[in-house]
């Protein structure tokens, strides 16, 4: 029985003055499914969050939304909420001096008569965070939380209304790598077991084919494909997201050289950028899977890059600009 679709975007378009930012944009979200959306920095995934999220209203770009088969305007973020779309943004702040309970409420309190019921808003929080797994403590302030903490104090907010949609804006991109992990985890949970539908915008492609069931690729304000994550391959997806090669280990010797690389991590980094994954390193290499973890996690760390595809920039880069 085939899945139906619980979002879909028919010919979005959306201009900042005369600069197109979306470009007759066509996408279908089926329900159920973690789908993810990468792309470059403006290739316009901020923006076509900030549209379903009601942040641009409905009179600022052409095209329809429908949400379950019915179409949709939204004016606002609390008509986006009301429809049943929970946003977590990279961007949005908390207010550090506040309580997480009065940040998660803010704007969104309970009240009665005109009186605003912090005593509700705070056991509503403690229910939240126990739905979720956490114990954070409600009347902690926000400035004494990690990093961490406030990516989860973030996701509450987004949960009160208990959307059906829930979209995660980079959320991981201020995060640890374990701690983006265990995020991800969070995210399956809320697929598996609060049988939400989530759509995961993220650059990242280790988180994209760790967590989704379907990516697809935006550019320059484009989708240029959607893919089930189990028949894509990630080489070919960051071609497309970024309309060129990756390049290969010959561009930037020196520049490598320069930063520490070993010349078992020069064999590697090839690997990588000819789309290899860690197991087929293993086999081409001939050394076991915690060595091949070990290089890569160095690589990254020598050249403070956080994937394959920000390496592989590095290198075109370095290249054009060898005084950088």
């Amino acid at each position: 029985m085939k899945t139906p679709n619980i979002l879909e975007l028919k010919k979005i378009s959306f201009n900042i003055g005369k600069k197109p930012i979306l470009k007759n944009l066509s996408l279908s979200i089926k329900k159920g499914e973690i789908h993810s959306i990468m792309g470059e920095k403006d290739s316009g995934k901020s923006t076509l969050v900030k549209i379903l999220g009601g942040f641009y209203s409905a009179y600022s770009y052409k095209g329809n939304i429908l949400l379950d088969g019915k179409p949709v305007k939204f004016y606002s973020q609390r008509d986006s909420e009301k429809s049943g779309i929970g946003v977590v943004y990279q961007n949005s702040s908390l207010i550090p001096q506040l309580n997480v309970y009065e940040n998660i409420f803010l704007a969104k309190e309970i009240s009665f008569s005109g009186i605003i019921d912090w005593k509700k808003s705070f056991e509503k929080t403690k229910e939240l965070f126990h739905s979720l797994g956490f114990d954070i403590f409600p009347g902690k302030k926000i400035s004494e939380l990690s990093n961490w903490e406030v990516q989860i104090v973030k996701l509450a907010r987004a949960l009160i209304y208990d959307p059906i949609i829930i979209i995660f804006d980079e959320i991981t991109s201020d995060l640890s790598e374990n701690e983006g992990e265990s995020f991800l985890q969070v995210i399956r949970q809320l697929k598996l077991q609060k049988n939400k539908t989530v759509i995961f915008i993220s650059h990242r492609t280790n988180e994209i084919f760790d967590i989704s069931d379907r990516v697809s690729v935006l550019r320059n304000g484009e989708i240029i494909t959607t893919e089930d994550i189990q028949v894509a391959d990630e080489d070919l997806l960051i071609k497309k997201m970024t309309g060129r090669e990756l390049g290969n280990i010959e561009n930037g010797k020196e520049i490598l050289k320069n930063l520490g690389i070993t010349e078992r991590e020069k064999e590697i980094i090839d690997l990588l950028l000819k789309g290899y994954d860690n197991k087929k390193i293993c086999e081409e290499l001939f050394i076991s899977l915690n060595t091949v973890k070990t290089h890569i996690y160095s690589i990254y760390q020598k050249t403070n890059v956080k994937n394959r595809m920000e390496l592989a920039n590095l290198i075109k880069d370095r290249k054009s600009h060898p005084k950088v």
